[in-house]
């Protein structure tokens, strides 16, 4: 297997113009690159650094709108790069195939408790994380599903501080949060002496119902602002909607001097939550929970499996997701909308256990369909293998599930895309991962060609190679490009989300995987 290499062109403290030239590559500026090897490798740029106002970025998800338009979700940290804290939603949109950027646009900020900090651990905010987006090319509406916690740790039981590893403030009760009267599903809020519920109210606003299915005087924000990046919603008060009304917020429960908490809270679990954009990413609808929906009372937690969705030719949409059941096993597992969106269902699991403990972990995972209308799920696992599965039912069963030999995985996030055209008339998946075998070692960036064979088995022929055996490529997200090319983030090192423009299509077409033998390293 001869791979072709991707060089960084630039780093962080050499201007645009300067960038060091390689063939058929691509500068900043879009424009086409020439030296002797005349061998396309692509271009690596920084999207998203860490700053004064985020300590890390982690996260990407990739996508190509239907009118061409390409949009980068994110998660932005502001204090670290753990899995709970005040993190943020952001967005980034390029209007000529990734050539440049649009500043961050902060979609979701949820409140925090006024001494939340690093020092007290960074578990006193609401947050959200792990965006996947996916488009219905109908309607041509953008979906955005992300997980959200309310004042948590999330699904994390334990957490390091001082070195040492303590118990924490995890967000993983069982159930969706929600309980059932008369067959309608209603946010549990739980307070001191009993569990109250959240009720429709007006288009804004909810009232707070007690167990005797009385009304009270509190009001609860249920469609936040927009403007201020939703960090209102939830916001309680009793009575007239005013300041000296407010009583602190249903996402926040800690009680220390000063707290913003409510006298309810959601249960402590994990929400999936869906917002929606019908202008090309520019702005984004008030977040719905798909919990009642999807979340049943045998899971502590129901998430992402983040980066892209995919639209079937059935039009039917498709999300990766992963679930952690009472029993602790971590089990992937596809939604579907036959509706553009409206309703979610939940198909099974891959993974094939009897008893309580699955023989693995298979979490977040990426989805393809390929000609004959066969669907691929890519799985993450910690096997060192990556899981590939097949289904012929849109996902909500399968018919085979097996580990890749050649597809090593370090127990790290992949994403893979079908490739829209056949080059000599072969169909291919592009897939991008840390090919390494090494628990937790998120390093050797790889973008895999598979050429899909006639009994859909992938001969992976060859890869682009992103970083070296030693250099670190964490979580990615991969989109092919209005102009024909292919689009990678991928997380670097030090809170840092680079960007790679790739020319996938005429490396096929002249077999230069296959005859190249020059690394650039």
């Amino acid at each position: 297997m001869k791979p072709i290499i991707v060089f960084c062109l630039f780093c962080l403290c050499l201007p645009y113009s300067f960038a060091k030239q390689t063939a058929g590559a691509v500068n900043a500026y879009g424009e086409e690159l020439e030296i002797a090897n005349n061998i396309v490798i692509g271009q690596e740029k920084p999207l998203f650094v860490a700053n004064k106002l985020a300590k890390n970025y982690r996260i990407p998800s990739l996508l190509t709108t239907e009118d061409g338009i390409v949009l980068a979700a994110i998660d932005k940290h502001q204090f670290d790069n753990k899995d709970w804290g005040n993190i943020d939603l952001v967005i980034r949109r390029s209007l000529d195939n990734g050539k440049t950027w649009q500043n961050d646009q902060v979609v979701i900020d949820l409140i925090e408790q006024p001494y939340n900090a690093p020092n007290f651990e960074n578990t006193q905010s609401a947050f959200v994380i792990d965006p996947v987006m996916v488009q219905d090319k109908n309607s041509e509406r953008i979906f955005l599903l992300v997980d959200m916690y309310p004042e948590s740790s999330g699904i994390h039981s334990h957490i390091t501080y001082h070195g040492k590893r303590e118990p924490a403030n995890p967000a993983n009760a069982l159930g969706s949060g929600y309980t059932n009267i008369d067959g309608q599903a209603f946010l549990k809020l739980i307070g001191k002496d009993q569990t109250y519920t959240l009720r429709e109210q007006s288009h804004t606003l909810g009232r707070v119902y007690d167990t005797q299915n009385n009304p009270t005087d509190y009001q609860v924000v249920t469609r936040g602002n927009p403007y201020k990046a939703y960090r209102d919603l939830g916001d309680v008060y009793l009575g007239e909607i005013n300041e000296a009304n407010y009583q602190g917020n249903i996402f926040l429960s800690s009680q220390k001097e000063f707290n913003r908490s409510a006298p309810f809270t959601v249960q402590k679990t994990s929400y999936l939550w869906l917002i929606y954009s019908d202008d090309n990413g520019k702005t984004w609808s008030n977040p719905i929970d798909l919990n009642p929906q999807l979340k049943t009372d045998s899971m502590k937690f129901l998430g992402t499996g983040p980066g892209t969705g995919v639209q079937l030719e059935s039009g039917s949409l498709l999300v990766p997701v992963y679930f952690i059941d009472q029993n602790d096993n971590e089990l992937t597992a596809i939604i579907k909308s036959e509706d553009g969106g409206e309703t979610w269902v939940m198909g099974e699991t891959p993974v094939k256990f009897s008893g309580n403990k699955a023989p693995y972990k298979a979490s977040e995972s990426h989805i393809v369909e390929l000609n004959d209308g066969t669907i691929m799920l890519f799985t993450r696992t910690n096997k060192g293998n990556v899981l590939v599965s097949t289904s012929n039912t849109e996902g909500m069963t399968w018919q085979s599930s097996e580990f890749d030999a050649e597809l090593l995985n370090s127990y790290t996030q992949l994403s893979a895309i079908k490739y829209s055209k056949e080059i000599n008339d072969k169909e291919y998946v592009l897939l991008s991962n840390a090919h390494s075998k090494q628990m937790w070692k998120r390093i050797n960036g790889r973008v895999w060609i598979g050429e899909i064979k006639s009994d859909n088995t992938i001969d992976w022929q060859d890869y682009i190679q992103i970083t070296d055996d030693n250099e670190t490529f964490g979580y990615s997200s991969i989109a092919e490009l209005p102009d024909g090319k292919v689009g990678l983030l991928y997380e670097k090192v030090g809170g840092e989300i680079r960007y790679v423009r790739l020319e996938v299509e005429q490396i096929l077409k002249d077999d230069r995987l296959n005859n190249y033998k020059q690394s650039f390293f």
